[in-house]
């Protein structure tokens, strides 16, 4: 018996902790017809169908096999990306973040929500706006952040119901009694399962309908109405197809949990081991767990005692392999944010902890029953005791050796505890030297940045507002004078924290050898060169890497007083890659859009293209001219009304845009501040004016 469950858990363990990448396009006689039929759909369609029957196979693998749903999702994304398919990119994205939603990676599956949110609202497709929205709630319910749950599906209801949208409002429905149940509100949980599976009926939707009448069962079973709870999980076995082990795997779990119950431990047992084994096939953490602990239960009150606490000791392991898991992968991706891999690791301890304190709780009750039993034991055997004396020596050897087990599994329970607080202390000092590691990245990239000396030099009039999303920062600023001329440029590199610094010390050198090195100070020619170099010191064209920057440079001629005749007109001259410069003239507010084309990334038919400068005539009737060059990270800070947006930002600046620079500075700085209250600050932020008088 014990050596069965040892050897699942640790192939369950092995198969989360080494996944397979590869995967055959030869068809699965397991397949269902429609993923057969897309497979062969997906050799003779065009580019942007692709996108689309990518989306529909990862989809359908979501249910019965986690890492092929991920790897077509990652295929999709990619194929998008280099074909502009931001519609297909933005369903990706969506459809990504809840695979890695069901691997139990939250930060990753928020980071792809919001992603796909952005490019949603900038399509203005309402679909897939709702649907990030609804997608975010369900993670933030998992992560037991029930308000904001609550408030961004509450945003996704709205929209659905907007666009009348039956599906997505059922959906929501769902999502929201979920929410209503992680809360124990088991009332108001019922109620929105059951308006969802009347919409669900509606349409139709079989395998929509299995989901919900699961959950409709299991709050009948947290309800102590067992027949209604058999009732509802066997109407959803029935609808579940073959081939989705996730609803199965929970529908059989559940069962048991009702068996378990009803007092029937044998039929409760078998139902355990059938949610155990497909939990294990389809790699669901969640539910291995969940029938793992079960069954030690059922073992337990069968009187296996042994068999229960062994199965347990091989949980407590499988839930450190877990836990070291999404420690590295913490560490690998700081792109997540290290304060909230930190309270995901804090809370899990106390969970943790939690647990061992629980259990430690009940071995105390019962080394209490036991001692008070003997107690009773004894008073009446000393009545007895002429009679009963060869009988009370039996029991009372039988009372010490019970304790002697009882004890030996406190002691046991003891040094797992004293296991776990050492490998937490292991990762709060990891944590700790990973800090130290990005404080120092921190100090390197600040003495990267032009110096206040520099600035006040060569910007007399300027203010330059820099706020990273964490320690180190993916957007930078760099200023120089070459002959009259100062060139002053503004960059957004790909990502942010320690990706986005590493790009933006490569673009910083590259910035110095075009223009200080190479002479070139046209800010179109900068462009077309730091494009060229980007991709040479990447190696693009061999690795397909698609890292680079969006990135505004101005140059502006300062003349000695007396020269103008001589030199001409002074000129500002402007080129950017995606990004725009704003600019006042004589109080009116002026546009230029910066070119479509790319630094970094290697896209064919991307390669001539190139970057258009614009000039604008420093005449003494133009000045004071005051002109910005930024990154979008201030204009796509989150509050609580929303997206703070371009035209905000464009009002703002046309309102303070004649204050002194340093004024300017300090209103922008307040006015983001309270635009986002307590909401995290999503990307790096940076914001360069100057005025040339």
């Amino acid at each position: 018996m014990s050596i069965k469950y040892h050897l699942m858990l640790a192939l369950c363990c092995t198969a989360m902790l080494f996944p397979v990448h590869s995967y055959s396009q030869e068809p699965n006689t397991n397949e269902s017809e429609k993923l057969q039929k897309l497979k062969q759909n997906l050799n003779i369609s065009a580019p942007e169908e692709k996108v689309s029957i990518l989306n529909q196979i990862g989809w359908e693998y979501r249910n019965s096999n986690l890492r092929l749903s991920l790897q077509y999702f990652d295929e999709s994304t990619h194929l998008a990306r280099i074909n502009n398919d931001d519609k297909g990119l933005a369903e990706a994205l969506n459809m990504k973040g809840v695979t890695y939603r069901k691997l139990g990676n939250y930060n990753k599956a928020i980071d792809l929500f919001f992603e796909s949110l952005k490019i949603s609202e900038k399509l203005k497709d309402t679909t897939q706006v709702a649907y990030a929205f609804n997608n975010m709630g369900e993670v933030y319910t998992y992560q037991l952040n029930h308000s904001s749950s609550e408030e961004y599906i509450k945003k996704a209801l709205a929209l659905f119901k907007k666009i009348k949208d039956k599906k997505g409002i059922a959906y929501c429905y769902l999502r929201l009694a979920e929410n209503f149940e992680s809360q124990n509100n088991l009332r108001q949980a019922l109620k929105h399962f059951l308006l969802c599976a009347e919409i669900r009926k509606e349409l139709q939707d079989k395998r929509g309908l299995a989901v919900v009448y699961g959950s409709i069962g299991n709050i009948y079973l947290k309800l102590q109405q067992t027949g209604k709870a058999k009732e509802y999980i066997q109407k959803a076995l029935k609808f579940y197809p073959e081939n989705d082990k996730s609803g199965i795997a929970q529908s059989n779990t559940t069962i048991a949990r009702i068996y378990q119950q009803l007092g029937q431990l044998e039929e409760a047992e078998t139902y355990a081991q059938k949610g155990l084994d497909l939990a294990l096939e389809f790699n669901s953490k969640k539910i291995t767990l969940e029938a793992s602990l079960l069954l030690s239960e059922i073992l337990e009150k069968q009187g296996r005692i042994k068999d229960a606490f062994e199965l347990q000791k091989q949980v407590l392991l499988y839930k450190d392999d877990l836990f070291a898991e999404e420690a590295n992968n913490s560490i690998n991706n700081l792109r997540a944010g290290y304060e909230s891999e930190k309270q995901t690791i804090e809370i899990e301890n106390y969970q943790r902890i939690q647990k061992i304190q629980q259990k430690e709780n009940k071995l105390k009750t019962r080394l209490l029953y036991v001692s008070i039993t003997a107690l009773v034991l004894i008073i009446v055997f000393m009545g007895l005791l002429y009679r009963n004396y060869r009988h009370n020596k039996k029991i009372t050897r039988q009372t010490e050796e019970q304790k002697e087990e009882i004890l030996g599994i406190a002691e046991n329970l003891k040094k797992a505890n004293k296991e776990i607080s050492r490998k937490t202390k292991i990762i709060e000092r990891k944590n700790k030297d990973l800090t130290s590691s990005i404080n120092y990245a921190q100090r390197i990239q600040q003495a990267m940045l032009p110096s206040a000396k520099i600035l006040e030099n060569t910007l007399p009039e300027h203010f330059v507002l820099f706020q990273p999303k964490d320690i180190v920062s993916g957007d930078f600023y760099w200023v120089t004078e070459k002959k009259y001329k100062t060139i002053v440029a503004v960059a957004d590199c790909t990502g942010h924290g320690i990706p986005g610094a590493f790009m933006s010390l490569i673009g910083n050198d590259l910035l110095n050898e075009i223009v200080l090195g190479r002479n070139i100070t046209e800010p179109d020619k900068i462009l077309s060169e730091l494009r060229r170099l980007i991709r040479i010191v990447l190696r693009q064209e061999e690795t397909g890497n698609h890292d680079g920057m969006d990135i505004t440079i101005c140059t502006f001629d300062k003349f000695p007083e007396g020269y103008e005749d001589l030199l001409g007109t002074p000129q500002l001259e402007f080129a950017g890659a995606e990004n725009p410069l704003y600019y006042f003239i004589n109080g009116k507010f002026n546009e230029i859009r910066g070119s479509k084309a790319m630094i970094g990334g290697f896209n064919v038919l991307e390669r001539e293209h190139g970057f258009k400068k614009y000039s604008i005539s420093l005449e003494k009737t133009q000045l004071p001219l005051t002109f910005y060059l930024f990154s979008d990270g201030y204009q796509d800070q989150f509050g609580e009304k929303g997206k703070f947006m371009k035209r905000r930002f464009k009002d703002l600046l046309t309102q303070i845009h004649q204050e002194d620079m340093n004024k300017q500075k300090q209103i922008l700085a307040q006015t983001i501040s309270e635009w986002t209250g307590e909401h995290a600050q999503m990307d790096d932020m940076l914001v360069l004016g100057v005025r040339i008088s």
